[in-house]
C-alpha cells in the first residue's frame, strides 16, 4: 500500500477537530473565572474531543490492519507479487479519495451507461474504464454489487472510491442494478448477479476486458451477493434458463456483508428473519430451510473447498450487521477453502464506512487493489504456464 504521508483523520472532518481545539482553549482560559456550569461544559467538551480523537486513531490503524490481513493470507512477500498497474496513472488522479475528485470520477470513467444485461427494466449496469484503455487490453474486470437490504439501492452512489482507484489503474469496473424485493422476491437478486457476470464475460472483447478474470465485490446486501456468487459457481438454481453458462469468478471482496439467512441466534437475528421471510424471500424458513440455507454463504460448506480467493472486510463497531457474523464466516471459509482467505476487522468502523472518501476508505481501497493484484498475477502466471505447455506439445 502507498506509504505517502496521509491526511490525518477518518470519517470525521478535520474542521470539526480544529473547532473543538479552539473551543477547548477558550474554555480553559475562562474556567477559573466563570461558573461551575462552565466547568461542566468543559468536561463534556473534553469527552467529545477524546471521542473524535479516538475515531481518528482508529482510522489511522486501518493501513496496519489491512496489511496484517494480507500478510496472514498471502505471505509477507505479497507486495512483491502484486501485478503492477496495467496502465500509467495520471498524476492528478493518484489520490482517489478526495471528495470532489471522487464525485467527478463517474463522469471521468463511465464509458457505457444503462447497459441492459437482463430482461428486467432494472437489470442494467454502467462500465467504468479509462478513456485511453485499448479495446484489446484484456483488462481485469470487477463487478460492483450495491447494497440496500435487497429492497433498495442501485448502480449509482456506492463504491466510487474503489472503482476510481481500480479504473485509474487499468481495470474495467461494472456497477450494476438488480431486481429488488418485494416486487421481485428472492432469488431474483442473485440471478441478476449471475446474469451480469455472464454478460461481462460474453461482451468483454467489446470494452477491453478479460473474460477469464471477473471478480465481485459489494457492501452489505451487495457483500452477501458477492460472497454467494463466489460460492455458487454454475449453480442451476440461480441460473434459470442459462444453466450451462460459466459464472465462476476469480475472487470475491465482500464488505460488511450478511452471510447467514438461516440462523436465528444472535443480536437482531429474529427481527432480521422476520424481514427476510415477509419481504425478501416471502417464504418461511421453517417450511423451506433449503432455500434459506442455499442463500447463506456461511452454510455452503460443500462449495468452499473450490472457492475463489476471498478478502472479507468488516468494522468492529458495525451496529447493523454485527461483526461476529463476519468472523464466523471467515473462520468457516478458512477451514474449508483451498484458496487464500484474508479477513480484516477495522477498529472503530461502522456499517457502510466506505461511503465517505476518507483516509480509512483510501487504505481499504489500496489493500483491495493489492489483494486483487496478487490474485491477478497468479492467474496470469498459470495462464502463461498452460500456454507454454501447449506450445511445447
Amino acid at each position: 500500500m502507498n506509504r505517502r504521508k496521509q491526511p490525518r483523520g477518518a470519517e470525521f472532518p478535520t474542521q470539526a477537530r480544529l473547532a473543538m481545539r479552539v473551543l477547548a482553549r477558550n474554555y480553559v482560559r475562562r474556567l477559573f473565572r466563570q461558573s461551575p456550569q462552565l466547568l461542566l461544559g468543559a468536561g463534556k467538551l473534553a469527552l467529545s474531543s477524546a471521542g473524535v480523537g479516538q475515531a481518528a486513531t482508529d482510522a489511522r490503524a486501518t493501513e496496519r490492519v489491512m496489511r496484517a490481513a494480507l500478510d496472514d493470507a498471502l505471505g509477507r512477500d505479497w507486495g512483491a507479487r502484486v501485478e503492477r498497474p496495467l496502465w500509467p496513472e495520471h498524476p492528478d488522479q493518484a489520490d482517489h479519495t478526495g471528495v470532489l475528485r471522487v464525485a467527478r470520477s463517474r463522469r471521468r470513467y463511465t464509458n457505457l451507461r444503462d447497459q441492459r444485461y437482463g430482461d428486467a427494466e432494472s437489470s442494467v449496469l454502467d462500465l467504468w474504464r479509462r478513456p485511453d484503455l485499448p479495446s484489446d487490453a484484456r483488462a481485469p474486470i470487477v463487478l460492483q454489487i450495491p447494497g440496500g437490504a435487497w429492497i433498495m439501492g442501485n448502480k449509482r452512489g456506492q463504491a466510487y472510491p474503489l472503482m476510481n482507484h481500480l479504473a485509474e489503474r487499468g481495470w474495467v469496473c461494472a456497477s450494476m442494478s438488480y431486481r429488488l424485493a418485494p416486487a421481485h422476491p428472492w432469488p431474483a437478486h442473485i440471478v441478476d448477479v449471475k446474469l451480469a457476470i455472464a454478460w461481462l464475460r460474453q461482451h468483454a472483447h467489446e470494452f477491453g476486458g478479460d473474460p477469464d478474470f471477473v471478480v465481485v465485490t459489494g457492501g452489505s446486501a451487495g457483500g452477501h451477493l458477492a460472497a454467494l456468487a463466489a460460492l455458487s459457481p454454475n449453480d442451476p438454481a440461480f441460473q434459470p434458463g442459462f444453466e450451462q453458462v460459466d459464472t465462476a469468478v476469480a475472487a470475491a471482496v465482500p464488505l460488511y456483508g450478511r452471510y447467514d439467512f438461516f440462523s436465528r441466534e444472535g443480536e437482531g437475528r429474529r427481527e432480521f428473519m422476520y424481514f427476510l421471510e415477509r419481504v425478501v424471500v416471502q417464504d418461511w424458513a421453517r417450511r423451506r430451510p433449503d432455500v434459506f440455507k442455499a442463500a447463506s454463504p456461511i452454510w455452503r460448506e460443500a462449495d468452499m473447498p473450490e472457492a475463489a480467493p476471498f478478502l472479507i472486510v468488516h468494522g468492529d463497531r458495525d451496529s447493523l450487521i454485527p461483526v461476529e457474523q463476519a468472523r464466523a464466516f471467515a473462520l468457516k471459509l478458512r477451514t474449508h477453502s483451498r484458496q487464500a482467505v484474508a479477513y480484516a476487522e477495522l477498529p472503530g468502523a461502522q456499517h457502510a464506512f466506505d461511503f465517505i472518501a476518507s483516509r480509512r476508505t483510501k487504505d481499504v481501497c489500496e489493500a483491495i487493489g493489492g489483494f486483487l493484484g496478487v490474485v491477478l498475477g497468479e492467474h496470469r502466471a498459470r495462464r502463461d504456464h498452460i500456454a507454454a505447455a501447449s506450445e511445447g506439445v
